[in-house]
């Protein structure tokens, strides 16, 4: 097999032979494939098939996803975030920005001054 879609049309096939626990060797067959060229791929498919199940959407998913589309609103918390004027997302990055950069200048001047409570030396009393 040299083409890029007989490989495709191939691991299609494939799939749908190890979903329906069907004969892969037939296939195999059909597209000219020896064992040794697929094994890995066949291994990781029954993997797969194996392993993952499918999962049903919650039902309130299902009606916020519905009526978010036939209302033609969006609505979330990124879509409140992109509605924000312009001037809240500059002044949110340049806080965020100058957050980081404290926290980095803490680290730097604060990395040397840190001493264990063992590393200490002890302060006599005076008393």
């Amino acid at each position: 097999m040299t083409s890029e879609v007989q490989w495709q049309n191939y691991l299609s096939d494939i799939t749908d032979a190890v979903f329906a626990e069907d004969d892969i060797n037939a296939i195999r067959d059909q597209y000219g494939i020896d064992f040794r060229e697929d094994r890995d791929l066949v291994s990781l498919i029954e993997q797969l098939n194996t392993n993952l199940q499918p999962v049903q959407p919650s039902e309130k998913f299902t009606r916020n996803l519905k009526a978010e589309l036939l209302s033609g609103e969006r609505t979330g918390v990124v879509w409140r975030i992109r509605r924000l004027p312009a001037r809240v997302h500059f002044a949110a990055i340049i806080a965020a920005s100058l957050g980081g950069v404290l926290l980095v200048i803490q680290r730097l001047m604060g990395a040397g001054e840190k001493l264990t409570e063992e590393h200490k030396s002890p302060i006599p009393d005076e008393g």
